[in-house]
């Protein structure tokens, strides 16, 4: 039995995000219509401009040494309004080695457009990020 997206990982840049828990991608299209007062009742659309924006929440580290991207990392970049790389893909590892033959894999660039990091009371750390993507993503497969 496959365990289907269970090792779905994020890279920003070539880095894997620190302690991933989740990860999310949404693509939208912009309808504009274009019927008018004498087309009926029959509507008729033609598709706009995509939006694309991801979602991911992870354990937060305070190590400046990490060799993942944590959340400094995060608020350096959407300070400094930094276009980053991204890749979205399978992995069959979950420290984000090698990837799936046959994984779709989603690339392309984005902006942070928000930093979350959560300190609770006697439980972990964690931080999330909200990506703006910004021009083409790129779909292909490992």
């Amino acid at each position: 039995m496959t365990n289907i997206g269970t090792l779905v990982l994020l890279k920003i840049g070539t880095i894997l995000v620190v302690g991933e828990s989740s990860t999310s991608f949404k693509s939208a299209q912009n309808m504009i219509e274009l019927s008018n007062k004498t087309s009926g009742n029959d509507a008729a659309f033609a598709s706009g401009r995509i939006t694309r924006t991801m979602s991911v929440s992870s354990l937060a580290s305070t190590d400046p040494s990490a060799s993942t991207y944590g959340y400094k990392a995060a608020l350096d970049a959407q300070e400094a309004g930094t276009e980053i790389a991204f890749t979205l893909t399978e992995y069959t590892t979950a420290v984000g080695t090698t990837p799936a033959t046959g994984a779709i894999k989603l690339s392309g660039n984005c902006l942070i457009s928000n930093v979350s990091v959560e300190f609770p009371d006697n439980d972990k750390m964690t931080f999330s990020l909200d990506l703006q993507v910004t021009g083409h993503v790129t779909t292909a497969t490992n």
